[in-house]
């Protein structure tokens, strides 16, 4: 899997407590977005997949991102 795709994890204010414990554990984190509920993380895997989809998350996949850009100068 390319390490330059990232994904969008799109939450509710319901269950983005629980999107975010499960990407913080489990994939790199790019960025958290806490007042749109949203989460930008590198490649997620097929049970990462399945269960933000049974939390009701929903998730895209941003091609070609420039990672190296997005986390210069950020402490995660």
């Amino acid at each position: 899997m390319n390490d330059n795709n990232a994904y969008i994890v799109q939450c509710t204010q319901a269950n983005f407590d629980d999107a975010r414990y499960l990407v913080q554990m489990f994939c790199r984190v790019i960025d958290i977005d806490h007042k749109n509920y949203h989460i930008k993380t590198f490649s997620l895997d097929s049970t990462i997949k399945r269960r933000l989809d049974e939390i009701g998350a929903s998730f895209w996949q941003e091609p070609d991102y420039a990672v190296t850009k997005s986390v210069m100068g950020k402490r995660l």
